[in-house]
């Protein structure tokens, strides 16, 4: 007996599952859903049933759909399946937590907007876009309507036809602790060790010591209100646990990270993403810093070998290979 319920977005031709554990599970995106697949009747209340479920919060909550540019305000109760418009100005901030999905969140300037707009609110950016639909038509079949924040990644463990050292499985965290020794010494590993659903600011990226053009600065979650004591609650404890958000530099952090603009793209690591925790506790150890930079693939430097991590070891890649 198959146990797994599918969601499907014809629009977007996104196909999302959740298994007999009911563990969110990544199809990719297929041409001919199975026949048992559930499509989106209403993309928008799929949208926010989704992002409402994986805020994690539970009771009523206001979700914002928005492009950056306009947004649509609805007042939302999971389990009752309300999902009300409320125009703007009848909206009255820090009553209810916040969700925000929509093109908005892979805009850092425009997250640093909203948040100084509702700078006390509890508000998550749910960090996928195209396939928060087919999330949403899956969250309004499955019986357990609590709101959970999942990971959003799994463990690549694609082999490289490359050089290859296993990690310890003995060891917690061997892969991270591995990786964050590297960039400590000014290495630039590429962090593959698991793949991302939606926006990411760690998976898929290039870790370095020092800043790079168009760098995000992954931030301890510890160290955010001695380097941004000025950036509004909602952004540094809630919006930029899961995508990241433009914030105004202080002297402190610039004095430490040798960075001389006004603003920076920051994503706080927390728990949420343990990997992502666990690597900056080890690069804290090594290095000493509370902050690291992640640049997409392209930033990567010209040295005939490097080194790639993923789940199942960490390789060594000649680069005309990779």
């Amino acid at each position: 007996m198959n146990d797994t319920k599918y969601g499907y977005d014809p629009e977007t031709g996104c196909l999302m599952s959740l298994d007999r554990n009911d563990e969110l599970t990544d199809e990719g995106v297929l041409q001919y859903p199975p026949l048992e697949a559930l499509k989106t009747q209403n993309r928008i209340e799929a949208t926010l049933e989704g992002c409402i479920n994986l805020s994690s919060w539970k009771g009523y909550n206001v979700a914002i759909f928005s492009d950056g540019n306009k947004r649509k305000l609805f007042l939302t109760h999971l389990s009752e399946e309300l999902f009300v418009y409320i125009p703007i100005q009848d909206f009255i901030p820090n009553k209810f937590p916040i969700c925000v999905c929509g093109d908005i969140v892979r805009h850092p300037d425009k997250m640093m907007d909203l948040c100084a707009e509702y700078p006390c609110s509890m508000i998550y950016a749910c960090p996928i876009v195209e396939e928060l639909p087919s999330i949403g038509i899956l969250v309004s079949s499955n019986k357990h309507k609590g709101g959970r924040r999942y990971p959003l990644a799994w463990e690549n463990n694609n082999p490289v036809n490359a050089e290859c050292r296993k990690f310890d499985p003995k060891l917690d965290g061997d892969g991270m602790g591995r990786m964050a020794d590297l960039v400590a010494n000014n290495l630039l590993p590429v962090n593959e060790y698991k793949t991302a659903l939606g926006v990411s600011s760690f998976y898929g990226k290039i870790l370095h010591k020092e800043w790079m053009e168009e760098s995000v600065c992954i931030v301890r979650m510890t160290d955010m209100d001695r380097l941004f004591p000025n950036t509004p609650v909602s952004a540094k404890n809630y919006a930029a646990t899961s995508v990241p958000v433009k914030m105004e530099t202080t002297s402190q952090f610039r004095e430490e990270a040798g960075y001389n603009k006004s603003d920076v793209e920051v994503f706080v690591s927390t728990d949420y993403l343990p990997d992502c925790a666990t690597f900056m506790r080890f690069y804290k150890t090594f290095s000493g810093k509370s902050f690291v930079w992640a640049s997409d693939m392209d930033k990567i430097d010209h040295k005939p070998i490097i080194p790639v991590f993923r789940h199942n070891g960490a390789y060594r890649v000649k680069r005309e290979e990779y």
